[in-house]
């Protein structure tokens, strides 16, 4: 990682901690004042950052990268002495160490990951917005306050983002060009966010009024429906207190005399804890328990698969013969597919296709044919056809990556006949070994 993508995982990682303020603050983690908002703004920030710098110069320095552990733990700790809550210091601690790991090793070569983190942070604080409006005690300044800061600087990052976009090899702007694009791309988003700003106002101010007209209505249809529900509930509240009041143990109980040995304490046995504490001991083990069972398990399934990698190959010759993927079936409706296409990406490790594909790539290493890290499964393919002598090895070889990358690339999975053609072509390829 360079200096570059250090620099956009850190900006990532500054409004991933807004996001982290206003959740705190919508749980009341963290009370509904702006300086400490923006303290602890502060704070994750310069955290995460010197996370992902040891993330990233820990490929060069085992020590440094080995300084990571610490210092998650240590927001663990720090999380633990402020909140006095074991299961959020071991929740945060844990969302430290993933939020580092999962970013730090992510490209990230557009815009998109950076605006939908600030949409994602205006939403939650328009969230916090209604619940301390109407139904938490506190003030909304801090709120909007915390708003004004997530849009100024996400200006900025977009700014940064723009300049330190990985640009096509043996490009180069001039350093003037480039300060004058940075200052086009300044205004376009200050006008934007006014635009955005107007029109929020509006809406607001026209919820509030419409609220404003439907609250006396709203009361009046609430008192008509439950008014006789109220009713009967007063005159049973009536009947209790009577009752109550001819009870002598209950009247020397309001009166605080002693004088009766059946009278009932005011302070019976301790206090009761809140539900949160009393189930996070119960939590804290059932998390680490199931960390150390995924552990385990990521640690036993790389022992059994085995790694695939080995030396480096010549790449194959540039003739050699490139399969074809199949085209999208429905043009007119992309929108739709590209949905589906996201959701779908999103493959559980035991997907079938790619366990196969695996067993593919294994069977290859031990013949002395391993995929290199840098080499997609077209390179991989042209490589085998390369060196291969064996013309039945090479029509498996082609059927299985074809397949490989219809489930992998394109929008409509693999069917069932066509999945159990590609076992069936990784199961006579294993048998040839």
């Amino acid at each position: 990682m360079n200096g570059r993508a250090l620099t956009r995982v850190i900006l990532l990682l500054s409004m991933e901690a807004q996001m982290a303020a206003g959740l705190l603050l919508a749980l009341r983690l963290l009370p509904a004042d702006f300086t400490d908002l923006f303290r602890f703004l502060i704070a994750a920030s310069l955290v995460l950052g010197l996370g992902a710098w040891l993330y990233q110069r820990g490929g060069a320095s085992l020590a440094l990268h080995m300084l990571l552990y610490p210092l998650a733990m240590a927001v663990g700790f720090i999380t633990f002495h402020l909140s006095q809550s074991a299961f959020l210091g071991l929740a945060l601690a844990a969302a430290y160490y993933w939020r580092i790991h999962t970013l730090s090793g992510s490209p990230l070569e557009e815009q998109k990951p950076f605006l939908s983190r600030f949409i994602w942070t205006v939403l939650i604080y328009a969230a916090c917005l209604f619940l301390y409006t109407l139904f938490l005690p506190g003030e909304v300044a801090p709120i909007y306050g915390m708003l004004t800061v997530s849009v100024l600087w996400f200006a900025l990052v977009s700014t940064v983002e723009y300049v330190t976009r990985e640009k096509p090899t043996g490009a180069r702007t001039p350093a003037k060009r480039l300060a004058v694009l940075c200052a086009e791309l300044a205004q376009l988003q200050f006008l934007a966010l006014s635009g955005y700003i107007v029109c929020a106002g509006l809406v607001l101010a026209g919820l509030v009024w419409v609220w404003q007209s439907a609250k006396p209505l709203l009361y009046a249809s609430f008192l008509a429906v439950a008014g006789p529900l109220l009713g009967v509930m007063e005159e049973w509240i009536k009947q209790l207190a009577a009752w109550a009041a001819n009870d002598p143990q209950t009247s020397n109980l309001l009166d605080g005399g002693n004088g009766s040995d059946q009278s009932v304490p005011l302070e019976s046995g301790p206090q009761h804890e809140a539900l949160l504490s009393q189930l996070a001991p119960y939590l804290t083990a059932f998390v680490v328990l199931c960390f150390s069972l995924w552990f385990v398990w990521r640690v036993w399934k790389t022992r059994r698969t085995g790694d695939t990698r080995g030396t480096p190959a010549p790449s194959a010759k540039p003739d050699a013969l490139i399969t074809s993927l199949p085209a999208w079936q429905n043009p007119k409706g992309a929108w739709k597919e590209e949905v589906k296409a996201f959701w779908q990406r999103r493959t559980a490790p035991d997907d079938p296709v790619r366990k196969a594909y695996h067993q593919f790539l294994l069977e290859m290493a031990k013949q002395g044919l391993p995929i290199q890290k840098d080499e997609t499964s077209q390179e991989f393919l042209l490589r085998i056809a390369a060196t291969q002598s064996d013309d039945r090895l090479t029509a498996l070889a082609t059927r299985i990556t074809r397949r490989y990358e219809q489930h992998r690339y394109s929008p409509d999975s693999l069917s069932p006949e066509d999945l159990a053609s590609l076992k069936t072509d990784v199961a006579q390829m294993r048998k040839r070994s």
